[in-house]
């Protein structure tokens, strides 16, 4: 079990100051929706571009298995394998019973496509046969998980940890995640329509920030981690790749790496952002931009207790503790 730190490690807000620092990527508007990167390089953060009819040495995610990130041919849905047939989203865009999930290997145009994955079941839906409530980890938590019809290990498809900092006594710290790089995926094209349903589920973006602040709401389940859209030049940019997120980018998943794995482990899914404008208009002055994610780490005990319940304890969560 991991025990939540004390009050004075935490950045407190309610639900009111969450509507202020971030709108739920539910709405807004459609026509900006791929994920904003600073400086924004198909060759560096579109996973599946073609360059010159192969994968792009310059990828900024290639050194790295992206294989456990799920896509529909509604491609604003997202799941994240977490172990051989249950996933990760955001419940607010939670894929529906019957939705096909497609998963690839490798990046670049000629990435082998492997499904489809019918989903089976999902939290959050009245009648749960599994008991499990609205949301997993309580009220406001807007984690989900999604259980599809076969294990997506015999296709090399990954699956992944999720990433608990502690105070080495073996209680989650959440200091420990401030300034942390984080890799984030979000959509890379609003024009959907335009594309085959293959094309619509290689449309992602891999951009990166930082921790910014950890967020603790009233609600049992309100757990944020929080990070801005620093302006080009600044001292608290990540550089070229910043990003911050838009509608469409919800249920996508936010990754951090640590020394020792090879994997990159997981941290959060995205879930708000306030500004939901069009790209490199952004304001650039305090306090900028930012986004939000779900903080996975948080629930671990309960999304553990979730996966084991859905499948009769055929599987389990892999947690990364440091």
């Amino acid at each position: 079990m991991y025990q939540l730190p004390s009050a004075r490690y935490l950045h407190r807000c309610t639900l009111w100051f969450a509507f202020l620092c971030g709108i739920v990527l539910v709405g807004g508007a459609r026509l900006q929706a791929q994920i904003c990167i600073q400086q924004f390089d198909p060759e560096r953060h579109h996973r599946f571009h073609d360059a010159n009819g192969a994968a792009s040495s310059r990828f900024l995610g290639k050194r790295w298995d992206w294989s456990g990130i799920g896509r529909f041919t509604n491609d604003v849905k997202w799941v994240t394998m977490l172990s051989p047939t249950v996933g990760v989203t955001a419940h607010h865009q939670r894929p529906l019973v019957g939705d096909d999930a497609y998963f690839f290997l490798g990046h670049g145009p000629d990435a082998e496509r492997v499904g489809p994955f019918r989903v089976m079941y999902r939290t959050g839906d009245g009648g749960d046969p599994h008991g499990l409530g609205r949301e997993i980890g309580g009220p406001w938590s807007d984690v989900a998980l999604v259980q599809l019809d076969s294990s997506v290990v015999p296709y090399g498809v990954a699956t992944y940890s999720i990433l608990v900092l502690s105070n080495g006594a073996g209680e989650l710290d959440p200091d420990r995640y401030f300034g942390r790089p984080l890799l984030i995926w979000g959509r890379h094209t609003s024009n959907g329509a335009y594309f085959t349903p293959t094309q619509r589920q290689q449309s992602v973006r891999l951009g990166r920030n930082r921790v910014n602040r950890v967020i603790e709401g009233y609600w049992a389940g309100f757990r944020r981690i929080q990070f801005n859209m620093d302006p080009a030049g600044s001292s608290s940019t990540i550089g070229r790749d910043e990003c911050q997120l838009k509608w469409g980018d919800s249920g996508g998943p936010c990754f951090a790496t640590a020394s020792g794995f090879v994997e990159p482990l997981l941290v959060g899914t995205n879930v708000s952002t306030s500004y939901n404008g069009a790209c490199g208009t952004e304001k650039q002055t305090l306090p900028y931009p930012h986004s939000s994610a779900n903080a996975l780490f948080y629930h671990v005990d309960a999304i553990r207790d979730a996966i084991e319940t859905i499948t009769g304890g055929q599987e389990t969560l892999n947690v990364v503790v440091q």
